[in-house]
């Protein structure tokens, strides 16, 4: 009778352990050298490993719904990676990574279900970090860490050599995110990120958090509208781009995060309504130092109606930098604006070269301040207005300003040296067709003012000049 007792009980037993086996949990933890741990999973299953020592690798597959995963590295030459398929919703994914001199490697699948969750952290300071994240479906969120991000700062480090790239397929409502850097003392250099989403999505990559980095690169792809795309940038000799080729979108690159700006490059194209870019790339000190710096903006609207309305601004430090903002026919009212060497505290500076290309009942602003800059702004279409200024602050010497508009109704208007002296500067503005109105103020000696206006109906000018040595041509 006791055995038979016995056996009631372990049947029993196992009847109520068979449910808990199929939901499954599988903690590892490994100490020591040259480890590696294999987790394959069905079901709702939820894996922790932990290895500390050298060369560790750690594998999870997770193939169900409702699936965490969570894989803490300490050592060298570490290596995870996490897949989980067929999913319903609200997974978590996280990986991770101390090495100390040889760099990490991360790599996050999570193909199915919404509402997901991926995160790696590489907090190696010499080495080459990789990490990779992919997600299919829609209100994902990832995020990419790589070096010491952290406020507080400490010790020199650097996050030299690093590469992030998140991928996200869906609908929309997705949200990625890459920070590379160091401490507060840190370098960051050689950093490479790239986000590539499907449509109504949000993306930031910041390589310019508390640190002094040099020569990185980001690119952001956004398929779809009513996107976000952030990129932060800090030093010289960084590349930033963003693609973006639906509506209703936002791009902002800042490659004058915390330092010196410096050969910098920045480049936004976006094809269709409604859309705002911007991009800054002056110094954050006073004065706004900024230098040998390009920027391109690119905006082509689907629509030619008066809803058609996007608008771009490039902002620029001191001198040598060239910006061009083209905003397509096919799209109107839009708005443009290019500001260099603008900062009342520079007294130096110059050389730098401004393009504005626009279509019908579109505004183009420029503002240069200082010597030897040159603004070119081409409006093809009717009723637009151009305004171009130079030598505010620190005076203008040897500037050109040339506006040519095709169209009817147009205003053009020109200023070189308003609150100071500006000498040897030349303006022309060229209008072909009825109707238009020019204003040419220059204050200062030696300047040159040409308005031609080709067509005789209806057209308007009046140049004001004030000093010596100064001329003026009117053709119409």
């Amino acid at each position: 009778m006791k055995n038979v007792i016995l056996a009631g009980i372990s049947t029993a037993a196992l009847a109520i352990a068979t449910p808990a086996w199929a939901q499954s949990s599988s903690t590892v933890n490994q100490t020591g050298d040259d480890n590696e741990v294999t987790v394959a999973q069905t079901g709702a299953n939820t894996s922790e490993i932990d290895q500390t020592g050298n060369e560790n690798l750690a594998e999870v597959t997770q193939n169900g719904s409702g699936n965490t995963s969570d894989i803490d590295q300490i050592a060298n030459s570490n290596a995870a990676g996490v897949d989980q398929i067929n999913s319903a919703t609200d997974n978590d994914a996280a990986i991770t990574q101390d090495g100390t001199s040889d760099g990490a490697q991360a790599d996050i699948l999570q193909d199915g279900g919404a509402d997901n969750n991926a995160s790696v952290t590489q907090t190696n300071a010499d080495g080459t970090n990789v990490g990779f994240i992919q997600q299919f479906g829609d209100n994902n969120d990832a995020s990419i860490l790589q070096g010491d991000t952290s406020s507080e700062g400490g010790s020199t480090t650097s996050a030299a050599s690093t590469l992030a790239e998140v991928v996200q397929g869906g609908a929309g409502g997705n949200t990625a995110s890459v920070v590379q850097g160091g401490g507060i003392d840190a370098v960051g250099q050689l950093q490479s990120a790239l986000i590539a989403q499907t449509g109504d999505d949000i993306a930031l990559v910041n390589q310019g958090v508390f640190t002094v980095g040099d020569t990185n690169f980001a690119v952001i792809s956004q398929g779809g509208g009513g996107n976000d795309a952030t990129i932060f940038q800090e030093n010289s000799d960084n590349l930033a781009t963003i693609v973006q080729p639906g509506a209703s979108n936002i791009a902002f690159v800042d490659q004058s995060f915390s330092g010196a700006s410096g050969t910098n490059t920045a480049t936004v194209g976006q094809n269709g309504d409604f859309n705002f870019a911007a991009v800054e790339q002056n110094g954050a000190t006073s004065g706004r130092e900024g230098s040998g710096n390009t920027a391109n903006i690119t905006q082509d609207g689907v629509n030619p109606t008066f809803v058609d309305r996007s608008s771009a601004t490039v902002f620029q430090g001191e001198s040598s930098n060239v910006a061009t903002i083209t905003q397509q026919a096919g799209g109107v009212t839009n708005i443009a604006e290019i500001q260099q060497n603008t900062d009342a505290a520079n007294s130096g500076g110059g050389s730098n070269a401004a393009f504005i290309t626009q279509a019908n009942l579109s505004t183009a602003n420029v503002f240069q301040d200082s010597s030897s800059n040159s603004a070119t702004i081409n409006q093809i279409g009717d009723s637009n207005e151009a305004l171009a200024d130079q030598g505010n602050f620190a005076g203008s010497d040897s500037n050109t300003i040339g506006i040519e508009q095709n169209g009817a109704g147009n205003l053009a208007a020109v200023e070189q040296g308003f609150s100071a002296l500006a000498t040897n500067n030349t303006a022309t503005i060229t209008q072909n067709a009825n109707n238009n109105t020019s204003f040419v103020f220059q204050t200062g000696d030696n300047n040159s003012a040409i308005v031609n206006q080709l067509v005789t109906d209806g057209n308007f000018s009046q140049i004001t000049q004030s000093g010596s040595g100064n001329t003026m041509t009117v053709n119409q």
